[in-house]
């Protein structure tokens, strides 16, 4: 009769194991669906935000290449690229300041075809000082805005920097190990964007696959 009881504990705890295991497995995928949907709308929100949609017909995540070059920081990162019609508008490139106060931040630049700048933004998360660095951010100050309109003549060379450093660029009221990184990424961008900006379009796009998200 004890063994009996003991085999039979163990059957029910068995099962109720194998139930458990299967319960979370399944919440675990319903999640990381959840979580990957939730960052594919978020970058569709920030893509449309540097690259209107005055400026492209196009779907940016389904027309996007990999690249890799120290330029845009190190790995890969993600070219999407604005079309309007059959003609090449402009690009948004993913690139990295590797030299923030906090170590990397992440970036996306719009550039247009015409090579000035669409808009920029930072992409979460980041590691930059609350209250001093965070002003990158657009929910924190208008300071990222101010790379809208800019180019590789606009300003020149020696202007795309810090005033601190003789540039054009604010700073934030101490901190400028943050700001001075960003700037020196966006104009590496630029340039990146400038010497390649035919091959860039003339790649053929990859296959994407799309998340089913519900609304």
């Amino acid at each position: 009769m004890m063994r009996y009881a003991i085999t039979k504990n163990a059957v029910i705890l068995s099962l109720f194991a194998i139930g458990t295991a299967a319960t979370l497995a399944v919440t675990n995928e319903l999640t990381i669906t959840k979580v990957e949907c939730n960052r594919q709308q978020a970058l569709m929100s920030s893509l449309n935000e540097v690259m209107p949609h005055d400026l492209h017909d196009n779907d940016l995540l389904s027309d996007r290449i990999t690249v890799s070059d120290p330029s845009l920081g190190r790995g890969e990162q993600h070219i999407y690229r604005a079309r309007l019609g059959d003609n090449a508008s402009g690009a948004v490139l993913e690139a990295t300041a590797p030299d923030g106060y906090g170590g990397n931040i992440s970036l996306i630049v719009g550039v247009n075809a015409d090579g000035n700048i669409s808009g920029v933004r930072v992409v979460p998360p980041h590691n930059e000082t609350p209250g001093l660095g965070d002003n990158i951010e657009t929910k924190k100050s208008d300071w990222i805005f101010s790379f809208d309109g800019r180019s590789l003549s606009n300003p020149d060379e020696d202007g795309w920097t810090v005033k601190k450093d003789g540039g054009e660029f604010d700073s934030f009221t101490g901190a400028t190990i943050t700001p001075r990184a960003v700037v020196g990424a966006v104009h590496r961008a630029l340039k990146y964007f400038d010497a390649n900006r035919d091959s860039l379009f003339a790649a053929e796009a990859e296959t994407v696959a799309a998340e089913v998200c519900d609304e």
